[in-house]
């Protein structure tokens, strides 16, 4: 996933459109699914469907003007996103910081009951995210990548912050 301000569209769309993503053959293209991403974003805040949405804090003046705001520029992502996509594909993300000593997620949304979750991995200091993902055995010779967990999945949890900790140990990040 690339480091830009994108970080968080690009491990979405690996995570939830892993299809569209992978057909994704020049930087472009990527670039393309990334603004409909944006656009979904966008609809979803003017639709307000999340009790959580007013709590949280815009760089401007309203949730309309954040709407415009995501749409039209390359800002970067983060809570606000994250609530609106657990909306629109009802999976609930975990969301790990690099920089803090513990390894307690953050929970978007705080209360749902989505029963899929996909983890994610971020440096909160400079708002960069990677999708975590598992290997799954598929035949001899294949691993099959997965990104969506099963919520009550406690080896997948327990595998993440195994490698959040090694991450973090060897500040692989």
């Amino acid at each position: 996933m690339p480091r830009s301000p994108d970080s968080l569209y690009h491990a979405i769309a690996s995570a939830l459109e892993p299809n569209l993503y992978r057909a994704c053959t020049t930087p472009r293209e990527q670039e393309n699914l990334v603004i409909s991403l944006r656009k979904l974003v966008a609809k979803t805040l003017l639709r307000k469907l999340s009790p959580e949405l007013p709590s949280i804090e815009y760089p401007v003046e309203n949730l309309e003007e954040y709407a415009k705001y995501v749409e039209k520029t390359d800002s970067p992502a983060g809570p606000v996103e994250l609530l609106a996509f657990a909306q629109n594909y009802e999976v609930e993300f975990l969301v790990f910081d690099i920089n803090k000593k513990t390894l307690i997620p953050t929970v978007y949304p705080a209360h749902c009951d989505y029963k899929a979750r996909v983890y994610l991995l971020t440096d909160s200091k400079t708002n960069y995210y990677e999708l975590i993902i598992g290997l799954k055995k598929k035949g001899m010779k294949h691993d099959e990548e997965i990104a969506i967990f099963s919520y009550d999945d406690t080896t997948a949890y327990k595998q993440v912050l195994l490698a959040i900790e090694y991450r973090q140990e060897n500040r692989d990040f």
